[in-house]
């Protein structure tokens, strides 16, 4: 706090005027501390402290007078609190800080003369609901196969029946072709008599 550093400063200077010898090495840290300070107040106030101890040679008579100066008798400084006057309402409120009633400010209860019902503080434990994520999933799982399974087996099953209907068009084919070839056209080479090939196609495909 900058009003702590400032009594800091005082205590040097009283120390230095009291017990300059002792004290020389020390008044010249803290003020070397206070030069650099964040503070302006605190920067000048090493300054002039320090113009009126250090640099007798500038101001020689201000100098002679200084222990009258800095060990004059004076009361103690008080610390006002920014907050003095706020105990009517709660600690740790807005309007507790800014001395006034905010809204919204509700002021606390008085302590009941008879205690309250102590079944007013049972409060019913609700349990977690577990998630159910992993039965839907080995659920999706189940039927993704079952469905590749039923797929798989209509895929063979429809490859089969077409093996039988393309079996069964070829056989029809051969028949008609049979047929067209022993009702050929009599002018042709009547004499000679043409073999007869017979030609029964199964599943095995054998020529006779």
């Amino acid at each position: 706090e900058t009003i702590v550093k400032h009594q800091i400063l005082n205590l040097a200077a009283k120390l230095f005027v009291t017990n300059n010898k002792q004290t020389h090495l020390l008044v010249q840290y803290v003020f070397n501390l206070a030069k650099y300070d964040t503070n302006y107040d605190t920067r000048d106030k090493a300054r002039l402290i320090r113009a009126l101890l250090l640099q007798t040679e500038n101001c020689p008579q201000l100098s002679k007078h200084a222990k009258k100066i800095l060990l004059a008798p004076k009361p103690a400084p008080t610390l006002e609190s920014i907050i003095r006057g706020h105990d009517q309402y709660t600690l740790g409120t807005l309007s507790y800080v800014i001395g006034q009633k905010a809204t919204g400010y509700h002021d606390l209860p008085d302590f009941p003369l008879v205690p309250a019902d102590p079944s007013v503080r049972n409060v019913e434990i609700i349990q977690p609901e577990t998630p159910q994520h992993d039965h839907s999933s080995k659920a999706s799982a189940t039927s993704g196969t079952k469905k590749k399974s039923s797929t798989s087996k209509k895929f063979y099953s429809d490859d089969e029946a077409e093996d039988d209907d393309e079996v069964a068009e070829e056989e029809e084919e051969e028949e008609e072709d049979e047929e067209d070839g022993s009702t050929e056209d009599p002018d042709d080479d009547e004499g000679e008599a043409k073999p007869k090939k017979f030609v029964k196609k199964s599943h095995d495909y054998e020529q006779l």
